[in-house]
């Protein structure tokens, strides 16, 4: 059975965000020579991010004519998050392991939950479970960008991060 957290997740971080950017814009922290200009620049950029991933979901059923292409389109919009330079940084030179790649890290199991969900004996044909499941695999893989950019590039969140990353999930659903 696979637990969807459903884009209301990724819907419910962003407004979470909006007050905070809004108010950092009022305090002048978009100016870059403030010291908090970091701060202003880490919350813009999870709101662009967010933004996009809603933007890239909600646009997703028009493409979606065969399930294999559709796949293909998720796969690659993923792999684009975590291809880029300071993701593949964090790489442990002398194990080549990625620190949050590891099934000791919830988010990296809980993305690959839904790998081993849509297995090789799911049904490509059923575009509207097939949906479903794509916008899943695409919100826990933001859930883990996330977790990623909150624990390498800027603590934001601190102890507010768990809560507002794992709420528990909105849907389930035997599979």
């Amino acid at each position: 059975m696979l637990d969807y957290y459903s884009t209301q997740l990724l819907q419910h971080i962003l407004v979470s965000y909006l007050p905070r950017i809004h108010l950092a814009e009022e305090r002048g922290y978009s100016n870059p020579s403030d010291k908090y200009h970091w701060l202003y620049e880490e919350l813009h950029c999870r709101v662009v991010f967010l933004r996009g991933v809603l933007l890239f979901l909600d646009a997703l059923p028009r493409f979606m004519v065969v399930g294999t292409e559709a796949l293909q389109y998720v796969t690659s919009y993923v792999g684009k998050l975590f291809a880029v330079d300071w993701v593949s940084s964090l790489r442990n030179e002398k194990t080549e392991q990625h620190p949050y790649f590891q099934d000791n890290n919830p988010y990296w199991t809980e993305f690959q939950e839904v790998l081993d969900h849509i297995d090789d004996g799911y049904d490509l044909g059923d575009l509207p479970q097939l949906y479903v499941d794509l916008s899943e695999y695409v919100v826990r893989a933001s859930r883990l960008y996330l977790q990623i950019r909150e624990c390498s590039i800027h603590a934001i969140d601190r102890d507010k991060f768990e809560a507002l990353l794992s709420r528990k999930p909105e849907f389930s659903q035997a599979g």
